[in-house]
């Protein structure tokens, strides 16, 4: 979910120079000095991904959202639009520790959501059996009342985690603290995270909130699992900007063609969001993009059936009923996004919903509608959201940057796009291999990608001119003795 702009700016925290060191050593010298967890991911686009972690010694179910910074959870004093969310509720009454009022909206009209609540700290864990002692004291929102925020059909989803940069907690009458992950990247966690979204399912779209007791993908904290990066390895992209996941959009491909008529894709910002469900687009761009699906070649019917057909289909959003061999999805044609140059593929799937259709009485008989876009309600001026409909099926890495960087430096923050692979297996802490940062350790220093360590060129500068140094001296010593006592060298000769 795209958090709104607040009023007050609070500055990220972190120790990412103090990780840099670290993530050169063996894995097993990484596990021991850093933190790093595993959660397995649950949910399904129609009620969004979430994680089940330990707030305050409650188990509570929250949505996974890089598009927001602040995490709220649902109290025992709300009043107002939670009475779906199932128990237990966060006991507010008995362990809040202040009582500031927060609010936040996320999305934009008419997509937006909202809720009020109060500023609270306790201790979050994350529930890892692979690792141990992964907790910290942590600032988050006990929801009193909310607006669309918990609705019916996603009974399970308690609260949320807002993992994007601490310039977008919530507005408050103070500053409450780092985000939760923050929090944990203070003590000693590499600073980024994974987000693995297995292939749509059509069973867990079907079954509504029912499938989300299934695994449906896998969060790393601290890095990534390299067996579950997909063979092509990652995409990686620049982050522009730090206060949501912000990259920059260049342009959109249907086959191998780029769009016509879409303009401004970054104009107002492009942010890369799990907590959001489809491609958020301008309607004009919305448009454009439809249009060219409807020229290419990726749904072709029989030829019985007219053309007019295929068009009312994407522009018009029309359902179609049809016998199974009257369709063919092309293979060829697929729609990417280019980001900094780079070609990521949406998966077709994830837009082209295509299941039986048994309420007809004929089991020949299919259902097809395209799913997963949307406009943001203007023209030609909107954030442009880059959600789940591109995630799902992917191992996403985002790798957080350091601090101090400025933008276009290479430590600034980058994400990575790969294929997910072994999303439905388990997985566990100690299958991260690789931690956040290590990949511009050796850049940092030596201006290329993994060159000589920075610490191995000093040290053999300096014991160079430690030995240029002892040579000189050992030739002024031997001069001076030479001209004080000039015969000591046949003496010593003599003697022996």
């Amino acid at each position: 979910m795209a958090t709104l702009p607040p009023s007050r700016l609070v500055p990220p925290q972190d120790t990412f120079f103090d990780r840099v060191a670290v993530a050169a050593l063996p894995p097993s010298a990484q596990q021991n000095r850093v933190l790093i967890a595993h959660l397995d991911v649950y949910g399904n686009v129609a009620c969004d991904f979430f994680v089940r972690m330990n707030v305050g010694g409650v188990m509570q179910n929250l949505i996974i959202d890089t598009g927001s910074s602040t995490t709220a959870v649902v109290s025992t004093g709300c009043t107002t639009g939670c009475s779906s969310v199932k128990p237990p509720h966060y006991p507010l009454l008995v362990n809040a520790s202040t009582t500031t009022a927060v609010s936040t909206r996320y999305g934009t009209v008419p997509h937006d959501v909202s809720w009020d609540g109060v500023w609270t700290q306790d201790t979050i864990f994350v529930p890892d059996p692979g690792a141990t002692n992964i907790s910290t004291t942590a600032w988050f929102a006990s929801i009193t009342n909310s607006t669309n925020f918990f609705l019916p059909l996603c009974p399970q989803n308690q609260g949320i985690w807002g993992l994007a940069y601490s310039l977008f907690l919530a507005t408050s009458t103070r500053s409450p603290g780092p985000t939760l992950f923050e929090a944990f990247v203070a003590r000693g966690m590499p600073n980024g995270f994974t987000v693995q979204l297995c292939p749509r399912r059509e069973s867990a779209e079907v079954n509504g909130s029912d499938a989300q007791e299934e695994r449906a993908g896998h969060l790393w904290l601290g890095g990534y699992a390299s067996t579950f990066v997909g063979g092509g390895g990652f995409r990686f992209v620049p982050i522009v900007k730090k206060d949501y996941f912000e990259v920059h959009l260049e342009a959109v491909m249907v086959g191998e063609v780029v769009v016509a008529g879409m303009e401004g894709l970054s104009r107002s910002k492009t942010i890369v969001d799990t907590g959001t469900s489809p491609i958020l687009l301008s309607r004009m761009n919305l448009q454009a993009l439809l249009t060219a699906l409807s020229n290419s070649r990726l749904l072709t019917l029989s030829p019985d059936i007219p053309s007019s057909v295929v068009t009312s289909f994407w522009l018009d959003n029309t359902v179609l009923h049809i016998p199974r061999p009257n369709l063919t999805i092309s293979r060829d044609v697929t729609l990417s996004l280019i980001i900094s140059g780079e070609i990521v593929t949406v998966p077709t799937e994830n837009f082209l919903r295509i299941v039986p259709a048994p309420h007809l009485n004929n089991t020949d008989i299919i259902e097809v509608s395209w799913t997963g876009f949307a406009d943001g309600g203007s023209d030609n001026e909107v954030v442009t959201v880059l959600g789940n409909t591109l995630l799902q099926g992917k191992t996403v890495f985002f790798e957080r940057g350091s601090a101090g960087a400025r933008s276009r430096d290479a430590d600034f923050g980058r994400i990575g796009f790969a294929d997910a692979v072994n999303c439905f297996e388990r997985s566990y802490a100690a299958d991260v291999d690789v931690l956040a940062g290590s990949s511009w350790v050796g850049a940092a220093a030596s201006g290329d990608d993994g060159g000589t360590e920075w610490w191995m060129v000093w040290f053999i500068v300096v014991l160079g001119l430690l030995v240029i140094a002892s040579w000189r001296a050992r030739n002024r010593l031997s001069g001076i003795a030479s001209q004080l006592f000039p015969n000591w060298q046949k003496q010593l000769q003599q003697r022996s």
